[in-house]
């Protein structure tokens, strides 16, 4: 009798074990996704200068979810195409090992190289009439799209800064 309290207490004390570990992973995790989701803030698309900005929540539908921000802007794409034309995205990803030039994603014939102090960059216009930056600085790799060139240049810059 003796020996089935035993195994079930070590049986018990395993389970409570495994489920505190579990525990404080979760919530680390949870802790470093809440501190990367405020990299970029609505001053710094205002600073960079886009007006009436406004961070835009996670549809029911799924629509605007990820680890990227969504922003709703005043400037605006013409194109009939976009299916948001004044939106703007950005993206920061920082991976544990280092990045290379390499990484940056190549959008094709207008793709060209765009300068960002201690890092390097790719810059194109999208078929929409959006501008499209990626950039990679200190082990980070961002992406911002938006609708207007000047801003989304201004925005790249000011996180730049940031790393």
């Amino acid at each position: 009798m003796t020996k089935k309290i035993l195994q079930s207490s070590l049986l018990v004390l395993g389970f409570v074990f495994f489920i505190s570990a579990f525990s404080f992973f979760f919530q680390s995790s949870l802790s470093h996704a809440a501190a990367a989701s405020s990299f970029v803030t609505e001053a710094d698309l205002q600073k960079a200068g886009f007006t009436q900005v406004k961070l835009i929540a996670p549809t029911s539908a799924g629509r605007f979810t990820g680890p990227e921000l969504y922003f709703q802007v005043s400037d605006k794409v013409t194109a009939p195409t976009s299916e948001t034309p004044n939106v703007v995205m950005v993206y920061d990803f920082a991976p544990s090992y280092q990045l290379g030039n390499g990484a940056l994603f190549n959008y094709g014939s207008d793709s060209h190289d765009f300068s960002i102090s201690g890092g390097s960059g790719q810059e194109a216009t999208l078929f929409d009439g959006k501008v499209a930056i990626s950039f990679v600085k200190n082990n980070h790799y961002d992406v911002i799209i938006g609708p207007n060139k000047a801003h989304v240049e201004a925005l790249a810059q000011e996180m730049a800064a940031k790393f």
